[in-house]
């Protein structure tokens, strides 16, 4: 029988609270017959002692756990122990018998062999169904109290890995201490690929990660508020993954490189290429006497624009169309704090070739009924183009300024196929509502109910005295004011604002069939 206590002072390397009690053991000795090396082995069921570690290795008082070591009596400067405890946990080490203290060993918590490992250090591979990482590495924070040499090499395999409470799923992590860095590979939810991190994370020092796939979305599960107050002593990071994921959507392939700044990181390059567009962004990340805080410079050029924003799950307003964007702005707080309430800037949009789905049929039927080549169908009640939900443009132009989530224009400009409108007011992008006011411009004469010869005469004469713009605006035109949230958007005519012929128009032919 002897204690805890007994044995801490018996070996140096044993060290901590983690074990305390009074325990019986066996020992048995083997004597080689000839030049094999001798062997003691000690068995016990550790009654009597508590152990207090993570899920699967820790034990009260009364519990047995069955514990054995075999150390084998051979020439040399080390002491080779082999040490089998339960099922979970198996060690090879090597023990120096001038200061003895571990030398190096192999430490495997799951399934596998633990073989011998002479490099100074230790090798820890953990195979787990369900593995708390936050909780191992608390453990080992304190490892200079207990006289373990540094880690050289580490595997995590787990069906379920557990960080600081919230599951990030299947996770296989292989690290290897070499020349002053940490390289290996991971391939998980969040992130597959290769990575090169440094031990020490300052000055111009990087880390680097080449991946296959970066999962944005299953990053959102670690807490980076920490960050926030570290920004100038944050690592610099050089990335290339050949797939860049966020809710699902491909961005394509990431490359990323930043620089050190006096007060925070200069991401000079941030570009997203992918198969139907490019996004380069360049950024700053400063720390400022009210916290930090993020400034932006970005490019978006894409085809299938539409079809990029439904995958986001932000609006499905948008139908096809080729988008070509740029932006600068910034908000309060780093990158990961984006919100965009917070967001303050301007924004230059320029889209061709699209349809804004969510557009009601209402204002679809004024574009059909001010068309006079269509009138041919109305007069066979052929009126199936006016229900077809949605309006088609040519181009959407123009330029917003953003405040707190509020974006305001007065240059909006939608080329659609037979009118041109001018819109000017508020999008909320938190809400994602509108209340905007349209002014609707035909193309031509062609496109007002009445007979062409009348018009077209009327258009000559105007035609001598005044602009395009001021003619189909002053005597064509229309003025509609939009309100309600995207994809729900109500159609309010102005008729005040109506330009001189529509108002002539509308009060000789005020049949309620046209309302």
């Amino acid at each position: 029988s002897t204690s805890m206590e007994n044995l801490k002072k018996q070996f140096a390397f044993l060290q901590g609270d983690a074990a305390k009690g009074v325990f019986s053991y066996f020992a048995l000795l083997t004597l080689p017959y000839a030049s094999e090396s001798a062997w003691l082995n000690i068995g016990s069921t550790l009654a009597g002692v508590k152990i207090e570690a993570q899920a699967g290795l820790g034990k009260t008082a009364d519990e047995e756990v069955p514990l054995r070591l075999d150390f084998e009596l051979a020439e040399g400067a080390t002491l080779p122990l082999k040490l089998q405890y339960g099922e979970q946990l198996q060690g090879y080490f090597l023990i120096d018998k001038h200061s003895e203290r571990l030398h190096s060993g192999h430490v495997v918590f799951g399934q596998g062999q633990a073989t011998r490992f002479d490099v100074a250090g230790l090798k820890v591979d953990i195979r787990q169904p369900v593995f708390d990482l936050s909780e191992a590495v608390g453990a080992f924070a304190a490892k200079d109290s207990v006289g373990l040499p540094p880690l050289k090499e580490i595997t995590i395999d787990a069906g379920q890995l557990i960080w600081q409470g919230k599951d990030l799923g299947a996770f296989d992590c292989r690290f290897q201490r070499h020349d002053q860095r940490w390289q290996g590979s991971i391939d998980a939810a969040m992130a597959k690929g290769y990575f090169t991190i440094p031990e020490q994370l300052g000055g111009g020092n990087r880390i680097k990660l080449d991946m296959d796939y970066l999962n944005l979305s299953a990053m959102d599960k670690f807490d980076l508020e920490a960050t926030d107050e570290a920004v100038t002593e944050l690592p610099l990071i050089d990335i290339d993954s050949r797939q860049l994921l966020w809710r699902s959507v491909d961005f394509g392939r990431l490359q990323l490189q930043t620089e050190r700044l006096a007060n925070g990181i200069h991401f000079k390059k941030i570009q997203m290429r992918g198969g139907n567009g490019q996004i380069d962004l360049t950024a700053d990340w400063l720390k400022q006497a009210g916290g930090s805080a993020t400034q932006v410079r970005g490019h978006l050029k894409m085809d299938g624009f539409g079809k990029f924003l439904s995958q986001l799950g932000y609006t499905d307003d948008i139908k096809e169309t080729s988008a070509d964007i740029q932006f600068r702005g910034g908000w309060r707080g780093g990158p990961h704090q984006f919100a965009m309430s917070a967001l303050d800037g301007q924004l230059q949009l320029d889209l061709t070739d699209g349809r804004i789905s969510s557009i009601e049929p209402g204002f679809g039927r004024l574009l059909g009924l001010i068309a006079m080549e269509q009138w041919v169908k109305r007069l066979s009640l052929d009126f199936s183009d006016i229900y077809r939900e949605g309006l088609d443009f040519d181009q959407i132009k123009g330029r917003f300024r953003i405040k707190d989530g509020q974006a305001f224009t007065d240059d909006l400009t939608v080329d659609a196929v037979a009118a041109t409108f001018n819109i000017d007011g508020l999008t909320n992008l938190v809400d994602k509502a509108v209340n905007l006011r349209v002014s609707v411009i035909p193309k031509s004469s062609g496109a007002v109910p009445i007979a062409g010869t009348i018009v077209g005469g009327i258009a000559s004469i105007i035609t001598q005295v005044v602009t395009d713009d001021y003619k189909e605006g002053y005597f064509f035109g229309s003025q509609y004011q939009l309100s309600g949230n995207w994809g729900n958007v109500e159609v309010t005519p102005l008729h005040d604002e109506d330009g001189l012929v529509n108002k002539t128009w509308r009060g000789l032919t005020n049949f309620d069939w046209l309302k």
